[in-house]
C-alpha cells in the first residue's frame, strides 16, 4: 500500500505583520508582536541581522518541522534614539582674546556620559571668537539624534592705558 504524501505549509507563502520599528537602545532588538495566518508554534523568527545599531536590520520567519517549511526574510528600521536632557557651560562668561572659546561643558543628564564625541555626537561651536553670544551645540549623530544647545557670553576686551601711544 501507499502511503498519502504528506502536505506542508510553507511559511513563505503567508505574510507576517506586527513588524514594528524600534528605536535604538544599545542592545540587540527582536520582533516580539508577529501575527501570521498560520498557527504561532507552526513559525519562528531567526536569523536576525544588524539588529543593535540604527539602521535597516532584518529577520527570517522559518517553518518548523515537522509543521511547516520555508523561510521568508523581513526587514525594519531602528531609529536613533533622542539625545536627552541639555548641556550646562561650567563658566558662561569670557572676555574676549581674539581666539576661539571653547567652555567646558557636561550633559544633564548621566545616560549621556558614555557616550562618545565623533562616533556618537558633533561638537559645534559657533560665534565663538569675537564679543557676543556664542553657542555650544551637541549635535546626535549615528546611533543618536537631536541638538541640545547652550549658550554663553563672550564680553569685549577692557581698555588699557597703553593701548596706543604716540612717537
Amino acid at each position: 500500500t501507499m502511503l498519502p504524501p504528506i502536505e506542508y505549509l510553507d511559511v513563505s507563502y503567508y505574510p507576517v505583520s506586527g513588524i514594528a520599528d524600534k528605536v535604538y537602545t544599545g542592545d540587540s532588538l527582536y520582533q516580539t508582536e508577529l501575527v501570521c495566518d498560520i498557527a504561532p508554534e507552526q513559525y519562528i523568527a531567526k536569523n536576525y541581522r544588524n539588529n543593535v545599531n540604527a539602521g535597516v536590520a532584518s529577520f527570517n520567519v522559518e517553518g518548523v518541522f515537522p509543521y511547516t517549511i520555508g523561510r521568508r526574510a523581513y526587514n525594519f528600521s531602528i531609529n536613533p534614539a533622542a539625545l536627552e536632557g541639555d548641556v550646562i557651560i561650567a563658566d558662561s562668561n569670557f572676555v574676549y582674546n581674539g581666539y576661539f572659546q571653547i567652555p567646558e561643558w557636561s550633559f544633564t543628564e548621566t545616560v549621556n556620559d558614555t557616550l562618545k564625541m565623533d562616533v556618537d555626537y558633533d561638537l559645534v561651536l559657533t560665534d565663538n571668537i569675537l564679543p557676543g553670544k556664542a553657542t555650544l551645540s551637541i549635535v546626535g549623530k549615528g546611533n543618536y539624534t537631536g541638538i541640545l544647545s547652550s549658550v554663553f557670553n563672550i564680553d569685549k576686551a577692557p581698555l588699557t592705558d597703553n593701548l596706543y601711544w604716540l612717537e
